[in-house]
């Protein structure tokens, strides 16, 4: 892929919750090799709501010059994607931009209410802040947008939170495999990783770039990896 070819693309990562900036370097320089211009959304989590974070996330959208706007949203992430479009966000790039959600809790997190409502529950809400609003707690908005969507959802059990809070069913260790399933939109892609390795698994890269390039979308060729 040629840099003339993503010159007037920005590929936008939205991170969840307590992900610090620099847990997304991997994942962003992984993409930035292959020519894409990408930013990352200074996601205030606990302090707005996901819808509020949404707004937020519109007005600096706006700032960005750039012809397509490409939304890849990890976790909460994608709750504030699903926000941004039920608000009525206008999406630059129409049918060459995609919208991409990675372990997205879309039913809501058994994981967020089982810490809200079990033992330190004070503790938690205060640690979750307000995700929890139309978020973590479930009455997350449905997908009704004709702009592209890809939801894709992991199977590998692994990390901290799956050993000391282990959730039933498939899932990625924090959000299970029908949680990730959006209202209003039927596919669900699956692939073996944890929560946390989204943002460092080589197969969730090359997947991001192979729909990044897919030609439907913007009319260029799936990049070698």
């Amino acid at each position: 892929m040629s840099n003339s070819d993503t010159s007037r693309q920005v590929t936008v990562l939205v991170p969840g919750l307590w992900t610090p900036a620099f847990l997304l370097l991997p994942l962003l320089k992984k993409l930035s090799r292959h020519g894409h211009r990408v930013h990352r959304f200074p996601l205030s989590a606990r302090r707005y709501t996901p819808a509020e974070n949404a707004r937020r996330l519109a007005l600096w959208l706006d700032s960005i010059d750039a012809d397509v706007v490409h939304l890849v949203g990890h976790s909460l992430g994608g709750v504030v994607l699903l926000h941004l479009f039920e608000q009525g966000y206008s999406h630059r790039g129409d049918d060459r931009a995609c919208v991409i959600l990675l372990a997205c809790p879309a039913q809501g997190s058994r994981l967020a209410r089982q810490l809200v409502n079990g033992k330190c529950a004070r503790l938690w809400r205060f640690l979750l802040g307000r995700s929890i609003e139309r978020g973590l707690l479930g009455d997350v908005p449905a997908w009704d947008s004709a702009v592209c969507l890809r939801v894709v959802a992991g199977t590998r059990q692994a990390g901290i939170a799956s050993v000391i809070f282990p959730q039933p069913g498939i899932g990625d260790g924090v959000v299970g495999l029908e949680e990730a399933r959006v209202d209003g939109y039927q596919d669900l892609q699956q692939m073996p990783v944890s929560h946390a390795g989204f943002l460092f698994s080589d197969k969730i890269s090359r997947l991001l770039l192979a729909h990044l390039a897919d030609l439907r979308l913007s009319g260029l060729k799936t990049p070698e990896t």
